[in-house]
């Protein structure tokens, strides 16, 4: 009586199968969570705007910079966030990035979870170098900026107006430090947005 039963061969094919399905489908599932991930900034962005000038209007100025004001302390620009978050609920919660940075850290209260980098509000008094920046930013009407680490979580951070500037005039030597999503998962640059829109 004849055994019934796959032999190698048949075996093989179907490995072979499976092995062409997976390399196709693993990008492109990992293309999908890259979108998911800037389509969530994206919205985070906007809730986050829309708090920082909801504080505007109740205080007629941006929420300071913790992070400029308060260097000895460490990063912090989760404090920041939890200041819009009370005594007046500008924000329900603190937002967290989807990606960890690799180069820098934002959150000293928790080191597995990015926030996003503000950086705005009134210079601190006496710092020089901030009082221009203040003066930059207000001279193109950015008054804030709002950012994360992209895909590559590599922080290319704006670190002064300068550079925002640059960005508004689309100048070649600025472009890679923002997230290009025509580039899927390999694409370098960050996700930003400032009071004037969000960058893409």
């Amino acid at each position: 009586m004849k055994k019934s039963g796959f032999t190698l061969i048949e075996l093989l094919i179907v490995v072979a199968i499976i092995g062409i399905i997976a390399a196709i489908a693993i990008p492109n599932f990992l293309r999908a969570q890259t979108r998911t991930k800037v389509a969530k900034t994206h919205n985070d962005f906007r809730t986050l705007k829309i708090a920082l000038e909801s504080y505007h209007v109740d205080n007629n100025a941006y929420p300071i910079d913790y992070n400029a004001w308060f260097p000895e302390g460490g990063t912090n620009d989760y404090d920041t966030w939890v200041a819009l978050t009370t005594p007046i609920t500008y924000l329900s919660s603190v937002f967290y990035a989807p990606w960890l940075a690799k180069n820098f850290h934002h959150n000293p209260y928790d080191k597995n979870k990015e926030v996003y980098i503000y950086g705005g509000g009134p210079p601190v008094p006496g710092d020089t170098r901030l009082e221009n920046m203040d003066r930059l930013n207000r001279a193109v009407n950015i008054y804030y900026t709002i950012q994360c680490a992209g895909p590559d979580q590599d922080a290319d951070y704006l670190w002064n107006p300068e550079d925002a500037l640059a960005l508004l005039d689309r100048r070649i030597a600025y472009l890679f430090l923002i997230y290009d999503p025509t580039n899927g998962t390999v694409s370098s640059g960050d996700l930003l947005a400032t009071n004037k829109g969000v960058y893409q």
